[in-house]
């Protein structure tokens, strides 16, 4: 009996650390919780929202974000967990209006649990071709009520690095 019950604590906690933490449901950006986002993208908040759906091979994510002035940006990003390139479309500001910019992101879930991504995109600015490489880092709270995203977003204007905190709904 003590066999079979450590057998099944074991193989719990490798199919758990296989997949890692489960980022499902429904998360809403705390923005006086969150750290160092630049003033740039701060007022441009009114609200981020995320909805989550993970399992063992994928993550997908759709993310509604709302501005002050009531506009309203919305993603739906699907990443494999394996490591592979998964192709993605961003939705990037420009003086002209929303732009969809055809990007690869890479997800992958470490041995903690949590889930690093990075996307690549390339485009346009001021008639020169810039690539741009961001990262993510996801963490959730052991009472899995908070998510923290890492993030490093380079720009024209410097690469910032900041904390986006999310409390599930």
């Amino acid at each position: 009996m003590t066999k079979r019950i450590t057998l099944f604590l074991l193989l719990t906690l490798c199919s758990t650390a296989a997949f890692g933490a489960d980022y499902s449901g429904k998360w809403k950006l705390d923005l006086a919780a969150s750290a160092q986002i630049p003033e740039r993208l701060k007022a441009r908040i009114a609200s981020w929202n995320l909805d989550v759906k993970n399992d063992a091979k994928q993550l997908v994510v759709g993310v509604h974000i709302t501005n002050p002035d009531g506009g309203e940006m919305k993603n739906d990003f699907v990443y494999k967990l394996d490591g592979s390139d998964s192709p993605i479309e961003l939705t990037a500001r420009t003086p002209d209006g929303p732009k969809q910019i055809p990007a690869v992101a890479v997800a992958k879930v470490e041995d903690t649990g949590a889930i690093g991504l990075t996307t690549t995109s390339e485009m346009m600015f001021n008639g020169e071709s810039m690539k741009r490489v961001s990262s993510e880092r996801w963490t959730m709270s052991e009472d899995g009520k908070t998510l923290t995203v890492h993030r490093v977003d380079p720009s024209p204007m410097g690469t910032a690095e900041y904390d986006l905190i999310f409390q599930r709904q």
